[in-house]
């Protein structure tokens, strides 16, 4: 999870002496003299609220950025992080299935890792290659076939784009 402060500019900034820390963002913001609320790193606008007149807020557009600008970013970036987790803990379960299981056992362990995928964004090419590979391995052609026909069916995710993907299809189609 991600926490996010809101802090205004002043001594209580300055005294914490950082702007970040493990899971928790602080974010500096001034409230201009129109009621308009700007962000931007907390070096900058100690001197910028030292500065504050009515007519400098034109100027603060290039230098700092609107705080629900910057919250949006901040979504953004937390929910990329999340899927990249996601996806690597999906690698691992795969890598700690082909080390623990063999034959049918590795075949209803990659079933079940398989089913998690339920957030197509968290979907990568690099699980879909590793399924593919194990199922290879333990030569379940039928469920290479089965996971490439259900990745076909999806709007976003074009299995027949991906060289390897497409040779471990035909591979298991031939058997």
């Amino acid at each position: 999870w991600v926490t996010w402060e809101l802090v205004p500019i002043s001594s209580s900034l300055r005294a914490r002496g950082r702007t970040c820390s493990a899971n928790y963002t602080f974010i500096p913001y001034m409230v201009t003299p129109h009621n308009k609320v700007y962000c931007c790193e907390s070096s900058l606008m100690k001197g910028l609220t030292e500065l504050m007149q009515p007519s400098f807020e034109m100027l603060l557009g290039p230098i700092c950025m609107p705080l629900l600008d910057r919250f949006i970013q901040l979504l953004k970036v937390s929910q990329a992080n999340s899927h990249q987790y996601f996806r690597e803990t999906i690698l691992n379960e795969i890598r700690k299935a082909r080390e623990l299981y063999t034959g049918m056992e590795l075949s209803a362990e990659l079933s079940r890792i398989q089913q998690r995928l339920d957030n197509v964004e968290c979907l990568s090419v690099d699980v879909v290659i590793n399924l593919l590979l194990t199922y290879r391995d333990i030569q379940d052609y039928e469920s290479i076939v089965k996971l490439v026909e259900t990745l076909e069916k999806l709007p976003t995710f074009d299995p027949m784009a991906h060289p390897h993907v497409k040779f471990h299809y035909a591979f298991a189609l031939n058997r």
